[in-house]
């Protein structure tokens, strides 16, 4: 088993779980509405996400331990990462006619790549605020999404 020079195996665990966990809940209301993007989608993402930032964390430690100083640039790697969860939630985007379905699942698979950041570097608390406001959004206020809807409709369907 690898050494770790960062963290205990014992955090590792816990970032990855948490990661996984967060994603849970989320993926869990995307499968329920039977999105293309489910349950396992959205934890594989999380767990993705947090395990590159450990292992980018890891290298960094590594090297600046066998090599003195080194010139990483952390963010380059996390825009890298974010760029890659882009690329998927932007798949899920798709357009028909006049209508654009999953912008929505894209948004979140998007903003999910935060979730796997926070608990990546250990930051618990700003991924389950990132959870309770991707649940906000996507549950709470989706009632008013369906009446502003049917407002516009109306309006539309009265010229």
């Amino acid at each position: 088993m690898g050494e770790f020079h960062y963290v205990t195996f014992g955090e590792v665990v816990l970032r990855l779980l948490a990661a996984g966990g967060f994603a849970f809940i989320i993926g869990l209301e995307r499968e329920i509405k039977q999105k293309s993007f489910g349950l396992r989608t959205h934890m594989l993402l999380s767990i993705g996400t947090a395990a590159f930032v450990l292992l980018l964390m890891e290298l960094t430690m590594d090297m600046n331990r066998t090599n003195g100083a080194i010139n990483i640039d952390p963010a380059r790697v996390i825009e890298g990462i974010i760029a890659g969860i882009s690329f998927l939630g932007a798949g899920s985007i798709i357009r028909s006619d006049d209508e654009i379905k999953g912008a929505t699942t894209g948004g979140g698979i998007w903003v999910l790549g935060g979730i796997g950041l926070a608990c990546g570097l250990g930051l618990y608390l700003h991924a389950a605020l990132i959870t309770a406001l991707i649940l906000l959004i996507v549950v709470a206020l989706q009632p008013l999404d369906r009446w502003l809807a049917a407002k516009v409709k109306d309006r539309n369907g009265d010229k």
